[in-house]
């Protein structure tokens, strides 16, 4: 073989080598790249998701943190009261047995974050003001740290169809904290409690007077209705009743309290007693 022929063989050598290492590093980027493009791609569509259950219904934890941030940028809204006729529809609802079909809030409803908000106002401003909670010790009173789970459903399967159904939509909102748990039921537009189930953990005292009479008072008339002349609440099976309105419509409270028994350590040889006290607050139909 001639001196030419092997510097020519050898020259065919080092660009085959060559080419075969950028083609390789051409692989390696391109790996590197559709990689990157697919978890870039994961992260937005896991964020849309998150955005879409934030605005829509939902079963979500919410920190306090969180909560006062998106409360900050809401629209300052004029308050909606249900008339005498909506209130006693939504009562029918709440009473129909139906199945419920959780859906995402139209335009003129509560958003998540409005639900949570009116939903803790009503615990803090009424519930917490007449019993005397005032949150973690050495905190300023209301709720300061707790979870909060909701979402929004309409009885039966039509949903929302028109403007009327709208009001026909409910959140039910729970919070859970150190003092309590909480299950609220709202209207979807007016943000109204119309059912209020709590648990507390700790001990209560009236702040007023007037006892439970009074808190069932204030809790009927915060539904702008009419309710009755002074004495008219009654009581029956261990539920006080307050009437409302003309047509029908009353506001109710039962309580109760529970007593559980449990170890504080691993053998069970102290036994601790824990009593739990209970409050329904609802509206009815005579």
């Amino acid at each position: 073989m001639s001196k030419r022929e092997i510097q020519n063989r050898s020259s065919g050598e080092s660009d085959g080598v060559t080419g075969g290492v950028f083609f390789n590093l051409l692989g390696i980027f391109l790996a590197l790249g559709a990689a990157l493009g697919g978890l870039l791609l994961v992260q937005g569509r896991l964020g849309q998701e998150k955005e879409n259950l934030f605005r829509g219904s939902g079963i979500v934890t919410m920190p306090l943190q969180v909560l006062e941030t998106e409360t900050q940028v809401l629209e300052v809204t004029e308050k909606t009261i249900l008339s005498e006729d909506q209130l006693l529809q939504a009562v029918q609802d709440l009473g129909s047995g139906q199945d419920v079909y959780p859906h995402e809030p139209q335009a003129g409803q509560l958003s998540m974050v409005q639900a949570i908000d009116c939903g803790r106002d009503w615990v803090e401003d009424f519930f917490m003001r007449h019993f005397g909670l005032s949150g973690t010790e050495g905190a300023e009173p209301g709720l300061q740290e707790f979870k909060a789970y909701c979402y929004l459903w309409s009885p039966g399967e039509g949903g929302v169809q028109g403007k009327e159904d709208l009001f026909h939509s409910y959140w039910t909102v729970s919070f859970q904290s150190r003092e309590m748990t909480a299950e609220l039921i709202l209207n979807g537009v007016s943000g109204q409690v119309l059912d209020a189930s709590i648990n507390c953990y700790v001990s209560l005292e009236y702040q007023d007077g007037g006892g439970l009479s009074a808190v069932l008072e204030e809790y009927a008339r915060s539904f702008d209705m009419e309710t009755g002349e002074p004495g008219g609440q009654w009581t029956q099976e261990g539920i006080l009743y307050q009437p409302m309105g003309s047509g029908g419509i009353f506001a109710a409270v039962k309580t109760g309290d529970l007593f559980l028994c449990r170890a504080d350590d691993p053998e069970g040889q102290m036994i601790q007693s824990v009593e739990i006290f209970q409050f329904h607050f609802y509206l009815g139909t005579l």
